[in-house]
C-alpha cells in the first residue's frame, strides 16, 4: 500500500526544523543571485580595462 506524503508539517513541525528546511534554501538562492550581480557588474569594468593596452 502507497504511503500518504505529509502535508500539514506546518502545524506539527518544530519551529528549528522549519527554519531550517525553508530559510537554508531562501538564503542559497539570494547568495547565488548577490554574486551573480556583482559579477554582471565587473563585466564593463574588466572590459574597458583589457581594451586598452
Amino acid at each position: 500500500m502507497e504511503k500518504k506524503r505529509e502535508t500539514d508539517y506546518f502545524g506539527k513541525e518544530r519551529i528549528s526544523l522549519l527554519m531550517v528546511r525553508f530559510c537554508i534554501p531562501c538564503v542559497l538562492s539570494l547568495l547565488v543571485s548577490a554574486l551573480y550581480n556583482i559579477v554582471a557588474g565587473c563585466q564593463p569594468i574588466v572590459g574597458i580595462n583589457m581594451g586598452t593596452k
